[in-house]
């Protein structure tokens, strides 16, 4: 499955914290401003984050606060401000003492590839929550020079529309064999050097080294099936000699059967509501060997795919998974739907905004993908909807900011709002990660710093159904499947 890292149409969320926001409305005694009373102190607030690395295996450890920061903001009642109180880092974790309820905490973290303040609202006072990452704890550069040298024996001969895939699951790097260089147009042998230099980061990242924690695997596809697979043995990569690919590729064999019903039809239909309107309409299917099947990643090695019509009420789909001793990693349905829009920056700069709905899911047979999260349909900045791309959006100063959003469903897990800035360079329109924002309810308040006078921004809304289980205890760190997601990107707008 082939994603980027942070603004991909299909937005693999790094699942992690979902916390109540009280309305603004009411004030002091709504948002809890209450003075404690008495003479012995309240319960601090704390924090801790655990790392997790999505690579051949999952490792979960804390991380290392040395360099982060993290402050809650309590509202000034009187000023209607937000009064930051910054945390100290306590047997690794961030503490902190308050005068009265907060209403945001605002942490950072070494994100990868870009680091985003990370921003939720919050209830519970001990909050555990995840900083994820795609890859091993601790990736090296990739040697300069390495390469593979292959000599493969295929069981049955090449035909016409075949494709084949050299893979590091772990390191998540990947490249797709060039036919007639790479790999012959007729006969059962593949005998050639790919140098690692032509492999791609599957999530956006550097690509880094291989190692033997990683496998890598030679796949051979048709029509988006797999149907061949040689595992090579493990190794840690150098820059010479080449690494060898030898031996028989072994078939895979569509053993497996998978079925669900869908409604193309209906889930297109659910975006007419959006604002900014949306076009362009597309809906596929996936079932893949995932090596995290609780993380809620999305990301691993695809067993079949296939892109349904419109008309089409459900999904049979043969496969076979070699992936189920060493190693062993369960099978993950993807079922996915997304549109776009284009904008005209200066009349001259295309930029791309998407929405979407997706779910994550088992393989159980006879389910019902009717994706339940809530397409968010129209976004709003301090009450001011952001319905036309273009807009001009003036802000108090030294305010917060509400973000808010409307959806077709309202019966969602928690919210988020993802906040971009949109720069034109020599290479077009780029799309820069400002901060990430984590709500029980479609709203929240931020600091006002995170928007400047003169830029332009997108906020992309989202809601989750499903996919934690134990944020009402402050454990944002489980997760599990099934989870559904719904997105949509707002109007792009200026702040005066």
């Amino acid at each position: 499955m082939i994603c980027n890292a942070v603004y991909n149409v299909r937005m693999r969320l790094r699942i992690g914290i979902a916390l109540a926001l009280t309305s603004l409305a009411g004030c002091a005694q709504l948002l809890g401003i209450d003075q404690t009373s008495g003479t012995t102190a309240p319960a601090p607030y704390t924090l801790r984050i655990t790392q997790v690395f999505d690579g051949a295996t999952v490792v979960d450890q804390p991380l290392d606060l040395t360099g982060q920061s993290a402050t809650w903001y309590v509202l000034d009642a009187t000023t209607g401000t937000l009064d930051p109180y910054p945390g100290a880092i306590v047997d690794g974790a961030w503490t902190v003492q308050l005068p009265a309820e907060p209403v945001i905490v605002e942490y950072t973290a070494p994100d990868v590839p870009t680091p985003t303040p990370h921003i939720l609202a919050v209830t519970a006072r001990d909050l555990v929550v995840r900083e994820f990452f795609y890859g091993d704890p601790s990736p090296a550069p990739a040697p300069a020079g390495a390469s593979f040298m292959l000599d493969v024996t295929l069981p049955t001969a090449i035909a016409a529309g075949e494709t084949f895939r050299l893979i590091a699951a772990g390191a998540w790097t990947t490249h797709d064999l060039v036919s007639g260089s790479e790999v012959p147009a007729m006969g059962s042998t593949i005998t050639s050097t790919v140098p690692y230099a032509s492999f791609a980061d599957i999530v956006g990242y550097t690509v880094p080294a291989i190692t033997a924690a990683d496998d890598v695997l030679l796949l051979r596809y048709v029509a988006g099936q797999l149907t061949g697979i040689l595992a090579v043995p493990a190794f840690d990569q150098v820059a010479t000699p080449p690494q060898p690919v030898t031996g028989a590729m072994t078939a895979v064999a569509a053993d497996q059967t998978f079925t669900a019903a869908i409604s193309p039809m209906t889930d297109s239909a659910r975006y007419a509501a959006a604002q900014p309107a949306m076009t362009s309409f597309q809906v596929g299917w996936e079932v893949d060997a995932a090596t995290g099947p609780n993380t809620t990643s999305g990301i691993g090695i695809t067993l079949v795919n296939g892109t349904p019509q419109l008309t089409d009420t459900a999904i049979t789909a043969s496969y076979g998974n070699p992936f189920t001793t060493a190693p062993n990693w369960p099978v993950l349905v993807d079922y996915n739907t997304t549109t776009y829009r284009t904008y005209m920056i200066g009349m001259t700069t295309p930029v791309g905004f998407a929405a979407g709905l997706y779910t994550y899911t088992n393989d159980a047979a006879g389910q019902t993908l009717d994706l339940p999260a809530g397409l968010p349909t129209l976004v709003s900045l301090d009450k001011q909807a952001l319905a036309s791309d273009g807009m001009t959006i003036t802000l108090p100063s030294g305010q917060p900011v509400e973000l808010g959003f409307t959806a077709d469903r309202t019966a969602n897990s928690s919210y988020v709002f993802q906040i971009g800035e949109i720069t034109v360079g020599g290479s077009g329109a780029v799309r820069t990660p400002i901060a990430d924002a984590w709500s029980s309810t479609p709203d929240i308040v931020v600091p006002p710093a995170l928007f400047v006078s003169g830029h332009s921004y997108v906020v992309r809304a989202v809601c989750l159904s499903g996919g934690l289980p134990n944020v009402a205890s402050g454990d944002y760190l489980t997760s599990m499947y099934p989870v559904s997601i719904g997105y949509l990107d707002s109007a792009l707008f200026t702040v005066n």
